[in-house]
């Protein structure tokens, strides 16, 4: 189970943003990763939840987990390419 709290990975930020904006910023940020680099997307958007599964698959983003808390989902993600 990943510890949110104590993140082994970046935190992006993405609450308070209506999609596509969430999606946009998480795709210019895995831009930059490496294979294996790991990421916490932090995202507060109805649409955001199935958006997202989505765009992980045609983007080569493993979704790792994910938690709602509330009024917010957090995501950990990894890129395998």
């Amino acid at each position: 189970r990943i510890d949110f709290m104590n993140p082994v990975a970046p935190i992006l930020d993405c609450r308070g943003l209506v999609c596509p904006m969430p999606i946009i910023q998480v795709r210019l940020k895995t831009n930059l990763m490496s294979k294996g680099d790991k990421l916490v997307v932090l995202a507060d958007d109805e649409t955001f939840d199935s958006e997202f599964a989505r765009f992980c698959q045609l983007a080569d983003i493993r979704l790792i987990e994910k938690r709602y808390h509330g009024d917010f989902h957090e995501y950990f993600i990894e890129s395998i390419l």
